[in-house]
């Protein structure tokens, strides 16, 4: 079905609202999944605030590029959907990584915008693969607790040599 010219301002305008409230951005190749699967990642991505939308490539690219991020002209080919994060602490692209992963399904990753800046393939797979603020939380904590069951444990020790 062919759009409307004022089909397509649209589209552009609902994309650039998005590039401009989304913390992060991930656009990606969901060529060689099937429906069902993409249906799967549309609802994971859903259940955790974001969403993902498959736009014609030409009008992605106008949006990103009237947005001031001319580098995703080369983002866009084939079949690719952008995947749009408004919530801090949710990364939209570990989300899609490891679910595809899981199917075991290689190359889909193009690019993407964190904080404003322009992320290549190598960065997005970089951020992906990263532990979750839950585990770096934990393993910050699990560091910190190290000296003082140290200290405590010395202390102890001490203590009972002292009263032998």
């Amino acid at each position: 079905m062919q759009l409307t010219r004022q089909q397509k301002n649209d589209l552009v305008l609902e994309l650039k609202e998005n590039i401009n409230k989304a913390s992060s951005i991930v656009i990606w190749n969901h060529n060689s999944i099937s429906v069902n699967e993409f249906n799967k990642l549309r609802q994971l991505l859903k259940d955790s605030s974001c969403i993902t939308k498959v736009y014609k490539n030409t009008l992605t690219k106008k949006a990103f590029e009237e947005e001031g991020y001319p580098q995703f002209k080369d983002g866009f080919t084939g079949v690719s959907s952008v995947a749009f994060s408004f919530d801090e602490n949710v990364n939209v692209s570990k989300i899609i990584h490891d679910e595809l992963k899981k199917w075991k399904k290689k190359d889909f990753l193009r690019a993407g915008l964190v904080d404003g800046q322009f992320i290549g393939i190598e960065g997005i797979e970089d951020i992906a693969t990263l532990p979750s603020k839950p585990e770096l939380l934990s393993m910050l904590l699990s560091v910190l607790q190290a000296p003082i069951k140290n200290f405590a444990y010395l202390t102890k020790e001490i203590a009972n040599k002292k009263e032998q």
